[in-house]
């Protein structure tokens, strides 16, 4: 049997990458469903709220009961994703900061208070 077990082992690292790929495959496949959900027929606001949602489970970190997301992102790049113009994500993130529910700066958006982000969204349900 030792040259059975010798045979597979040139296989071992090969499962590992189809195991990978299948974890990115999979993560992708979760991205583009959100964005697809995202960009049905809903309101720009609800998108925004969406959006920040996604980031915040796609890349967020829990803190203190906040989401931080540590990527930079422009504003051009959220009215990009949401279907919107860069000056309507300007005036509604000045919005979102002057009511509490995000914090953004040039390097995080900090999500305060996701729970009015999900209540923006589902008052469109």
């Amino acid at each position: 049997m030792p040259a059975l077990e010798g045979a597979a082992s040139p296989f071992k690292g090969h499962l590992v990458e189809i195991a990978l790929a299948g974890d990115r495959l999979e993560a992708k496949g979760r991205c583009y469903t959100a964005m697809a959900q995202m960009l049905g027929p809903r309101s720009v606001i609800e998108r925004l709220a969406q959006l920040f949602l996604n980031l915040g489970d796609l890349y967020g970190r829990k803190e203190a009961g906040a989401r931080i997301i540590e990527r930079r992102i422009t504003h051009d790049e959220i009215a990009a994703l949401i279907g919107s113009t860069r000056q309507w994500v300007t005036m509604m993130l000045k919005r979102f900061q002057a009511d509490g529910i995000v914090a953004v700066d040039k390097a995080s958006i900090r999500i305060l208070h996701p729970e009015r982000l999900t209540a923006i969204v589902q008052a469109a349900a």
